[in-house]
């Protein structure tokens, strides 16, 4: 009995299936990596809207300070409204911002804080923090801070005046 050689073309199947697989496999990892970025955008977008929603009850509440006091609490930093950051520096901006917690809490009982850095610590992120600054007259006051969808390198201010 003569044995019947073996079909080439299974080797042939074998690796045009493998070549299938390899491409479908990209395929996946494409799409993956594409609904990973869109999740992360969106993210941004939800994070900063939170950032907003909180400082605008913020200021609410600091309105609702200088409405009770005649003035806006006082800030180590130095008010400059020339500056895009109005004078509120990194380090003594963020103490500034973490003091506000105390003597506004009558107005505010859930004190707004950076879904990214929730202790406002510039150890953590000099970038994602919020910093406060007033005028030494007590009449006016900035909180600074930074979205992440940003059109250029000057961080946001919500100001009171």
């Amino acid at each position: 009995m003569a044995r019947k050689p073996k079909r080439s073309a299974q080797k042939g199947d074998e690796g045009a299936l493998r070549m299938q697989i390899m491409i479908f496999s990209m395929v996946i990892i494409f799409l993956l990596f594409c609904f990973l970025y869109l999740l992360s955008t969106m993210g941004s977008g939800r994070r900063d809207e939170h950032r907003i929603e909180g400082l605008r009850a913020l200021r609410e509440a600091l309105f609702g300070y200088y409405n009770e006091n005649g003035y806006y609490p006082s800030s180590v930093s130095d008010w400059n409204p020339d500056r895009a950051d109005m004078g509120a520096e990194i380090e003594a901006g963020a103490n500034d911002y973490d003091n506000l917690a105390s003597l506004i809490s009558d107005f505010l009982p859930e004190f707004p804080t950076d879904p990214l850095n929730p202790a406002n610590s510039p150890v953590v992120s000099e970038e994602y923090i919020y910093r406060y600054v007033s005028s030494s007259d007590g009449r006016n006051f900035a909180i600074v801070f930074e979205t992440e969808d940003k059109n250029d390198d000057s961080p946001a201010v919500l100001r009171g005046w």
